[in-house]
């Protein structure tokens, strides 16, 4: 139950200040796959297709190949609420309307919080099991994080890796700009032989690189040399996501994390329902009850399309 509302029973305050905070476009949905959903859990099954054609003589025997699944995912969605109570004599004698208008409202301090937790809730996925260490990592179909040195290429070929984060981390400029891209290019499919078509898209991060990924995606001229090169990046129309909510450090930077996303990439957000507020009374305390839950899980089922780093 709120308390301390004393404030709103006390006559000449001008303007209550952040009962209301306009949002913006929901930057999550730029990053991830959005789908809504029925199900109380989805899954993803990915495949390892078949390895080259041998060369044979005429009337030689056709050498046998097959097809076999690789990493699954198991998407379960999970429950969020919030529950605040108001006694009705506090929304009664409320001069500004801020308990029953307000704090209710679309972009009001209730509502406005589920939309923060979206963003917390991603942003810290990507951030946390996005670079986790080792081969157990939560959520993740191979057990490696989302960015790794050593992704097993599939079930069958576990011994052979690939990798999607630089061997040595490195801030967002031309060259490691280029580096993603050319990675993206080279990505295989679980048989290790096909190469996906494949190109940059998107590139997040948080708004301290602003003007760097201006000048690296956008510059007519590559940034911070003396030589006059024609900066090739600006003319592959990568997507730039400014994400507050990102926030990921190099072992000396602050918030100098950075990603880049394929045309195509694995990244899902299941939505199985919306916030949905409820309001009801308690006559056993003359109170007014608001309450909203939404439900929601959100993941990877592949690696591939991705390439991350922390940054120095």
């Amino acid at each position: 139950m709120s308390t301390n509302l004393a404030p709103l029973f006390v006559r000449g305050i001008d303007e209550n200040i952040y009962t209301v905070i306009q949002g913006y476009e929901a930057i999550w949905k730029k990053i991830f796959h959005v789908h809504p959903t029925k199900m109380r859990y989805i899954d993803h099954q990915t495949w390892s297709g078949y390895g080259l054609p041998q060369a044979r003589i005429p009337g030689e025997r056709i050498a046998d190949g097959s097809f076999s699944p690789s990493f699954s995912k198991h998407y379960v969605i999970r429950n969020f609420g919030l529950k605040d109570s108001f006694p009705e004599e506090d929304i009664d004698d409320d001069l500004y309307g801020v308990i029953n208008r307000v704090i209710p409202a679309k972009a009001g301090l209730f509502a406005r919080t589920f939309m923060d937790l979206m963003e917390y809730d991603t942003a810290n996925l990507l951030a946390n099991q996005g670079f986790a260490s080792g081969t157990q990592v939560a959520g993740s179909p191979d057990g490696r994080s989302l960015f790794s040195l050593s992704h097993p290429i599939s079930v069958s070929l576990s011994t052979q890796t690939a990798a999607n984060r630089p061997t040595v981390e490195v801030d967002m400029s031309v060259a490691g700009a280029q580096a993603a891209a050319t990675a993206i290019r080279l990505q295989k499919a679980p048989n290790n032989l096909t190469i996906i078509p494949n190109e940059v898209a998107k590139v997040v991060y948080n708004p301290g690189l602003t003007y760097i990924a201006h000048q690296v995606y956008k510059g007519k001229w590559e940034p911070n040399t003396a030589n006059r090169n024609e900066n090739v990046l600006n003319k592959k129309n990568v997507e730039l996501i400014e994400w507050p909510y990102w926030n990921k450090s190099g072992a000396q930077g602050t918030n100098n994390a950075w990603f880049v996303l394929g045309r195509m990439h694995h990244l899902h957000f299941f939505m199985r329902q919306g916030v949905r507020p409820k309001s009801q009374s308690d006559i056993n305390t003359n109170s007014n009850i608001l309450a909203a839950t939404c439900r929601f899980d959100e993941g990877w089922t592949d690696w591939r399309g991705t390439w991350g780093t922390t940054g120095l």
